[in-house]
């Protein structure tokens, strides 16, 4: 019976700190604006440690950044860290979650959606409307010959004889 008590007391010992730790985990709050960016831009991760942090750092390394990258305090009272960065211009299109930790052991994570560069894909441009090239000269050959055969019929069909006039 005793050792029944000791392994309830420890289970509800182990309850209350899964407890207490998830509930550390869901108040850190974590940001990055724009949530959306393209390689080469700059982008803002921010994170609300609280008041008794003394530091907070962002890990690059999955976004081809330095692994530490210590953030700056943007309000001592509510204890937000922040750091604005240049994305990678050789960044891969997808969705990112670089880690922040801060000093006093609040922890999170921030999403990213990094999408592609430049501009969209769409052919290779063979029906473009610049002049000059083989589609000028294909379709100037194609409107004489247009012309040619209704010059054609028009010349037959004076030519021939009425009947019945």
């Amino acid at each position: 019976m005793a050792v029944l008590l000791a392994v309830l007391a420890s289970a509800a010992g182990m309850a209350a700190v899964a407890a207490g730790t998830a509930a550390v985990a869901a108040a850190t709050t974590t940001g990055v604006t724009p949530s959306t960016a393209a390689p080469g831009s700059a982008v803002t991760f921010s994170i609300l440690c609280g008041p008794s942090a003394s530091s907070a750092t962002l890990f690059g390394t999955v976004l081809g950044l330095p692994e530490h990258i210590p953030m700056t305090r943007n309000n001592p009272t509510t204890g937000e860290w922040a750091v604005t960065v240049t994305l990678p211009s050789t960044l891969l299109p997808g969705t990112y979650m670089p880690s922040l930790d801060c000093s006093n052991g609040q922890a999170g994570t921030a999403t990213l959606v990094v999408t592609p560069s430049g501009a969209p894909v769409t052919g290779d441009g063979t029906t473009a409307t610049a002049t000059g090239g083989a589609l000028t000269i294909a379709g100037v050959a194609l409107a004489g010959l247009g012309g040619l055969v209704v010059l054609i019929w028009v010349w037959r069909s004076r030519a021939r004889p009425r009947s019945g006039a």
